[in-house]
């Protein structure tokens, strides 16, 4: 009987993960054991880069590529994992649980955002976490110029002052102009617990930041506005005094 190696995710660290190991064991000679992939689909979805416009084309299918090179591509979401069994319970795209053993597990999941359900109206706030969350972002970006020219309708609010948050807030201007036109009078609000934009990174880079944002049209920061612990309606008085807004995005991850 073959042994198996599970990868547990098809992003960047999974695919790298499946090709070296039916490289190391080819070059071992070895065809006692199975390479497989475990995820939701076989495509590689460029995380990094949702926060882009047009963000459909940030996919690449993986099924030919996992095919061609011999590992095994088992479409589903894993659930649970038993260590001591050595064993994957995962759910297929029909929704029924099924298991995977494993004699060497990677796992290579990924993150995923953080929506606290302790946050009132986290339901109403946008993210680039997925692929479909991208999609409904940009689906309601473009629905806003159907709204009338409104300080709400031009102000974002980023929830989050990390790299996500930062990339979403920076490129907002750009495409909230190519959508509402170069004449409308955006604002872009970070609120972060940070003392200053980027502060986590560093004094150096975080001046760098807040000039780039400056250029782009960003605002700076709220200083320690420690959204992700309070109530949607405290973010809310947090930010009344600067501005209204009727969207905001969320950009809190948990590993």
């Amino acid at each position: 009987m073959k042994q198996r190696i599970l990868i547990v995710g098809a992003g960047f660290a999974g695919m790298w993960s499946a090709l070296s190991a039916v490289r190391q064991l080819d070059r071992q000679g070895r065809d006692d054991v199975e390479v497989a992939v475990l995820a939701p689909q076989p495509e590689l979805r460029i995380r990094p880069r949702f926060y882009e416009p047009d963000v459909q084309r940030m996919a690449a299918p993986l099924g030919e590529l996992f095919a061609a090179v011999g590992v095994r591509f088992v479409q589903g979401s894993a659930q649970r994992i038993d260590v001591a069994g050595k064993w994957v319970e995962y759910r297929d795209a029909e929704g029924t649980l099924a298991q995977l053993d494993y004699d060497r597990l990677v796992l290579a999941a990924g993150s995923g955002v953080w929506r606290p359900a302790s946050v009132v109206g986290i339901d109403a706030a946008f993210d680039v976490d997925q692929l479909e969350d991208a999609l409904r972002l940009e689906a309601h970006l473009h629905a806003l110029r159907d709204l009338p020219d409104s300080p709400a309708r031009n102000t974002v609010v980023v929830a989050g002052g990390g790299f996500t948050g930062i990339e979403t807030a920076t490129e907002m201007p750009a495409r909230l102009r190519a959508i509402l036109g170069e004449k409308a009078a955006l604002r872009v609000i970070v609120v972060d617990r940070g003392a200053a934009i980027g502060a986590s990174m560093g004094a150096d880079l975080s001046g760098l930041i807040a000039e780039a944002s400056d250029r782009v049209g960003s605002a700076p920061a709220l200083s320690r506005s420690r959204v992700w612990k309070t109530m949607f309606c405290t973010l809310i008085r947090a930010i009344s005094m600067r501005a209204s807004f009727n969207w905001m995005s969320w950009n809190s991850a948990i590993f």
